[in-house]
């Protein structure tokens, strides 16, 4: 994947975007560095998934809604573990699906495992990323 996406303006993108474990140390955060540093420009929600996995497919189209509601204001990445082990490891990924909270303040990440409904999702979002929905 071209790193063209990441210098679109924001505002326009409306879809989780997958990324690979570089894009990812220079997105989000360099994982090899001893010291956590957020690298984004507005919170980040990381979707860490599986192809094989059915809760993972079926978390997808909801994250594809929230990344329209909440366009321009939370950015969606979306991360295939076996494609990216390295970063999946690190991270501590034990089962799929994992969504990492990113908030924009540097704060500590915060995660959730397993298919949420959607109400809960957007709390998590607006209770921990501070973000209001469009």
């Amino acid at each position: 994947m071209s790193d063209t996406i990441f210098m679109q303006d924001p505002q326009l993108i409306d879809s989780v975007i997958t990324i690979t474990q570089e894009q990812f140390r220079t997105q989000v955060t360099d994982y090899t560095s001893e010291e956590y540093h957020f690298l984004g420009s507005m919170p980040v929600v990381v979707d860490f998934y599986a192809t094989w996995c059915g809760p993972c497919r079926q978390l997808s189209p909801v994250l594809d809604d929230l990344a329209s509601e909440y366009q321009g204001k939370v950015r969606f990445y979306r991360i295939d573990i076996d494609q990216n082990s390295e970063l999946s490891e690190v991270v501590g990924i034990q089962s799929v699906p994992t969504l990492v909270f990113f908030p924009s303040d540097g704060g500590k990440p915060g995660t959730t495992v397993g298919v949420l409904p959607k109400e809960a999702l957007e709390n998590v979002i607006e209770n921990f990323l501070k973000v209001k929905r469009n």
